[in-house]
C-alpha cells in the first residue's frame, strides 16, 4: 500500500495521492499531514504531535503512510522540528509509542516483534513492515542525516518532558 505511493507524490507532499481512506483513523492523520511543511515551527510541532497521537492510539497501519513524509521533513534542512519528525518515523518502524521512544540509530534496527494487533482489531504488523519498506526505499534520505548540520537531526532527538526537542526550541 505505501509502496504504491509514487515518488512524485512523496516529494511534492501531495497528500491527496495517498490512500488514507483505507483506514478508520485516517482523517485525523491526514489533516495533520497538511501542516508538516508550514513556515511556523509551532504549527509543525502541533502537526507532529497529532501524528504522534495517532501512533499512541495504535493507528499503526495508517501511521505508516506518514513515514515517507516524515523522512522528507527530517531531511529538509529548511524544515522545522526535523529531529521530532525523524523520531516519529523511527517510532512507527519500531512500534514504540511514547515520548523519547527511539532515535535514528534505532530506525534501522529491526527486531521481530511477532504479530501485533491494534485495539480496533486491525493487524498492526503490516503497518510496521510497510514503514520499514519506506525506510528501505528512502534510505538516501536517512543517509543524508548522517552528515546533517543539526546535531539533533543527526542523532534523532530524545525530547524533554514537555515534548520539545532538547536544545533549540525550534529545531
Amino acid at each position: 500500500m505505501v509502496a504504491s505511493v509514487s515518488w512524485e507524490t512523496k516529494d511534492a507532499f501531495a497528500y491527496d495521492g495517498v490512500p488514507w481512506d483505507r483506514f478508520p483513523r485516517s482523517p485525523e492523520i491526514r489533516d495533520d499531514m497538511e501542516f508538516l511543511c508550514s513556515d511556523d515551527a509551532d504549527v509543525v510541532f502541533q502537526a507532529l504531535r497529532g501524528v504522534n497521537g495517532e501512533l499512541a492510539n495504535s493507528a499503526w497501519p495508517v501511521a505508516a503512510l506518514a513515514v515517507p513524509f516524515l523522512l522528507r521533513v527530517a531531511a529538509d534542512p529548511r524544515g522545522h522540528r526535523r529531529a521530532y519528525a525523524l523520531e516519529l518515523a523511527a517510532g512507527i518502524v519500531q512500534w514504540t509509542p511514547g515520548p523519547g521512544r527511539c532515535a535514528r540509530d534505532e530506525l534501522l534496527y529491526i527486531a521481530d516483534g511477532g504479530m501485533r494487533f491494534e485495539p480496533s482489531g486491525w493487524l498492526g504488523t503490516c503497518g510496521f513492515q510497510a514503514a520499514r519498506d519506506v525506510v528501505a526505499a528512502d534510505i538516501d534520505l536517512v543517509m543524508v542525516l548522517l552528515d546533517d548540520h543539526d546535531p539533533e537531526a543527526r542523532r534523532g532527538s530524545r525530547r524533554t518532558g514537555d515534548g520539545r526537542p532538547r536544545g533549540d526550541a525550534s529545531s
